[in-house]
């Protein structure tokens, strides 16, 4: 069964660009990124290319925590993360496992994301972007910096990928 937007959520703007709750966007496919990271890993090595996906995802998680800058509740913010996250395809599910407050840290598993699609058969976790934006979007939260560690990979041929967020 196909879902379907709610109204405004992915429509053209005035200028005809594609955006996703008003952002533009660009549509690729899952496959697409997976692809494109694993190409940077294999040009520029892999160590330059986690860090690079990681350091992009900071950025988006950053942006994202502004705009849940109104719920005062880190737990709500990030379920409401998780949400736009499944809507926008970074993942199909991602559920928030355990969020603490002190010390501050969360266990997030997502479903369905890029990492399924991965050309190759890692040791270990792939999905820098994902790490990046719940670390962003925590550090934001929380008002320090995090770090986020992914501890099973869909590439690994685990059943989820899962993701644990602390403070550094």
């Amino acid at each position: 069964m196909a879902r379907e937007f709610p109204r405004g959520v992915l429509e053209f703007d005035e200028e005809g660009r594609l955006t996703l709750l008003g952002r533009p966007v660009i549509l690729m496919g899952k496959d697409t990124i997976a692809q494109l990271q694993h190409s940077v890993e294999t040009v520029l090595g892999s160590r330059t290319a986690k860090l690079a996906f990681y350091h992009a995802g900071l950025s988006v998680g950053r942006d994202l925590a502004e705009r849940y800058s109104d719920l005062e509740d880190h737990e709500s913010a990030l379920r409401e993360l998780a949400g736009w996250a499944s809507l926008a395809g970074w993942a199909s599910r991602m559920d928030v496992v355990r969020i603490t407050h002190s010390p501050p840290g969360s266990i997030v598993r997502a479903w369905g994301t890029y990492a399924e699609n991965y050309p190759a058969k890692p040791s270990e976790g792939v999905c820098h972007l994902i790490a990046g934006l719940l670390a962003g979007f925590l550090s934001a939260r929380f008002g320090h910096r995090m770090v986020s560690k992914e501890t099973s990979c869909l590439a690994k041929g685990d059943e989820y990928c899962e993701f644990v967020v602390s403070g550094k």
